[in-house]
Formats: structure tokens, sequence, C-alpha cells
């Protein structure tokens, strides 16, 4: 009898552990696969919708520019333009004649250029009168006369001043022999002015002017000195080179250098220094000059041996006559060129 119990007990417990898990089957299977992946994530990301999400550009090989935005805020003054200032170039403008325009009378543009910062291009023009012996300058139709008409050797457009309204001609006239004059022009107030006048003038690579001035020691050829603004005068110590012949023209051109005064013949002994120590060029020697120094009144010459020496001279009171040890130049040589 307590076996039939016993059984009985048992297999009402096994009934009820089958119910239990039937059940329990039953919910899990109830939940989809993907709700229970869902489930184990701690928390989803947001995700944009397509319509939010930018368009995002493929990369480039290209290199980036570097673009500069404008920033939100206070709208910022435009800079203002800046002023036109007339452009001057550092090197001048210049107009060379290096030949006699002919009799009667000629004329011809040289060249259009605002000179006066007006803002309108001015036309300089030349008319050469050789009947009426006059040179005229024309600014427009704005006449500047010389009483001369040799020869009309340059003009030279340049800025001497830039604190001055206006540009300045530079009028090179030839009076005859090589003997050189120079006259300033501007306008003021729409009208031509003439400036200061010298002697030759001519401008280097650098744009600066440089004043020539005549020496007549030996006849030496030109020497000068740059120029000081609208004054253009020079100063003239030190030493300075003088036109002098080539080994090559001497060989070809020996009797017309002679003739020319390029080549000086000596007629006496002459007394010198040769690097420092005294010496004398012997008479009957050819020469010519290399270098002069009108300060400290000396001159460089060459023999034709290639020997350099230095002459001591001194000039009168009046500018002439020019003497060495004394006795004057042109009883010292041959033919020296304007030297009277």
């Amino acid at each position: 009898m307590k076996k039939i119990v016993v059984w009985l007990l048992c297999a009402a417990l096994l009934f009820a552990c089958a119910a239990c898990e039937g059940k329990t089957n039953q919910e899990e299977a109830s939940v989809s696969p993907g709700e229970a992946t869902d489930a184990l994530q701690t928390e989803p990301a947001e995700q944009p919708t397509a319509a939010a999400e930018p368009d995002t550009p493929a990369p480039s090989d290209a290199p980036a520019t570097d673009v500069h935005e404008p920033t939100e805020g206070p709208t910022a003054e435009p800079a203002p333009e800046p002023t036109e200032t007339p452009a001057v170039s550092e090197l001048p403008m210049v107009y060379n004649l290096y030949n006699e325009v002919g009799s009667g009378v000629s004329e011809a543009e040289m060249f259009r250029y605002d000179i006066d910062f007006d803002g309108e291009e001015e036309v300089i023009s030349f008319r050469l009168d050789v009947d009426e012996e006059t040179t005229t300058i024309l600014i427009d139709d704005r006449e500047v006369t010389f009483d001369i008409s040799s020869m009309l050797n340059q003009v030279v457009l340049i800025d001497l001043d830039p604190e001055t309204p206006y540009l300045n001609l530079l009028v090179e006239l030839d009076w005859g022999s090589d003997d050189y004059v120079t006259t300033e022009v501007h306008l003021e107030n729409g009208e031509p002015v003439k400036g200061v006048e010298t002697g030759g003038v001519w401008i280097d690579e650098a744009g600066q002017v440089i004043v020539y001035e005549r020496c007549e020691f030996l006849g030496t050829r030109f020497f000068g000195g740059v120029a000081q603004g609208e004054s253009l005068t020079a100063s003239f110590d030190g030493w300075y080179d003088c036109h002098y012949p080539t080994e090559e023209e001497i060989q070809e051109e020996f009797d017309l250098l002679v003739d020319f005064g390029d080549l000086l013949h000596t007629t006496m002994e002459i007394p010198c220094t040769i690097n420092g120590k005294n010496a004398k060029i012997a008479k009957d020697s050819y020469v010519y000059v290399l270098r002069i120094n009108p300060g400290e009144q000396m001159a460089e010459i060459s023999t034709l041996d290639g020997k350099i020496a230095v002459l001591s001279y001194t000039v009168g009171e009046d500018g002439w006559p020019y003497r060495i040890n004394g006795v004057e130049q042109d009883e010292c040589f041959d033919n020296i060129l304007h030297a009277d």
C-alpha cells in the first residue's frame, strides 16, 4: 500500500515539472531573433535620416585652395582706392639727335608725356630754323626758343626733384666745336619756363645726371660730376676719366689722332712723376691723357709704350693760361686742341 502511494506522488511531481517546462518554451518562442539581439545593446546611437545626411565629396588629389570665408559681424569699410600718381621711370626717357637736322625748317615729334601731372599728355617736338639761327622746343603749341641752330644734340626727360609737380626737360645744344650748353625747361601753370643752364649732360645707368665741364688742360675732352637736383650743379673734386684712343685706333689712325689732338706731341722734356718719383717725358714723344683731377690740378697721361706719368699744372686767375712747371702748355706740346 505504501509503495502505491509513493508511486502516485512521484508521477504527480513529474507531470507538474513537464507542464512548467512547456510554458517556458512557449514564452521564448514568442520573441523574434531580432528583438532578442536589440535587447542586448546598452543604447543604440541615433542614426540621422538619409535626407539630413550631407553629401560627402569624394577625396581629390588636387591641393587645397586657401579660401577665407567672410565671418559674420559688423561689415568692414572698403579700403580706399589708391590715388594714381604719375609713373616716373628711374631711368630717363631720352631723345637723341646725333646728326644735324640740315638746312631749312624741320619739325618732328619727339615724344608724348604728361610732364606737368595734369592728367593730359603733352606733345614735345622741335624745330630748327637755320635762316633765323634758332632752335625751338615745342610743348604742344607753346614755344621755347634758343638762339642757336647748329645742332640739337639731345633732349632728356627726367625727374630732377620728386618734390616739384613737374618733370624736367634737359635740352642740350652744341654751339660748335663740341661746346655743349644744356638748359632745363619745365611747365609751371601750363607755361614753359627756362631754368638753370649748364654744360653738357649725360645720364648714367643708375639714372643720375652727369654734368660735363670742359677742362682746357691739354685739350682734354669733357669730364663730369653728379648733378645735385634742379640746380644741376656738380662737384668736380677727384679723378675723372677722359676720352682717349684705343690701341687699335692708334695703330690704324695715328696721323688723324695727332691732327685732332687725341695724341699729343712733346716739343721739350716735360717734368712729371712716375710711381711717385721725379721723372721726365722725353722730347718728340707721343702721349695721351687718361684722366684728370681738376681739384688738385693733376693729369695722368700714358706714353705709347704704356708708361703712366702724372703731370701737375697751374691755372691763371682768369682761368687761363694753363702752365706746366711755369711754361704755358702750348709751348710744351704741339697742336693742343682748343689751346689758344
